[in-house]
């Protein structure tokens, strides 16, 4: 989902409703700048609780390119990820599973 009061380089993703209509848990996305360079992936987390996740960035073939798990806090979590091999230019998938939220990530 994008939000229209954001930049056109943010987007927002929120936790999609489970088949019972609940979410998996309150959590919104945002990637900054997107499209950005290897060196520089930028989000921000926001969370309804304190908790642990693990964040997964996989390239056009679902190739896991880099994890991490960060503790997360109640409200607003910026986070800057620097994956241990330089990325190539490319589309890549970024996917929290703990609240089901995924976003595409652009790096030039």
């Amino acid at each position: 989902m994008v939000s229209g009061s954001m930049s056109a380089r943010t987007a927002l993703a929120t936790a999609a409703p489970t088949a019972s209509g609940a979410t998996k848990a309150q959590a919104e996305l945002q990637l900054f700048p997107n499209p950005t360079t290897a060196d520089r992936i930028e989000l921000v987390l926001q969370t309804a609780s304190e908790q642990p996740a693990t964040i997964r960035l996989f390239d056009v073939t679902g190739r896991l390119m880099h994890q991490e798990t960060v503790r997360l806090y109640s409200g607003s979590n910026q986070l800057h990820l620097v994956p241990a091999k330089t990325l190539p230019a490319g589309i890549y998938q970024l996917s929290v599973a703990e609240f089901g939220l995924s976003q595409k990530l652009v790096i030039k």
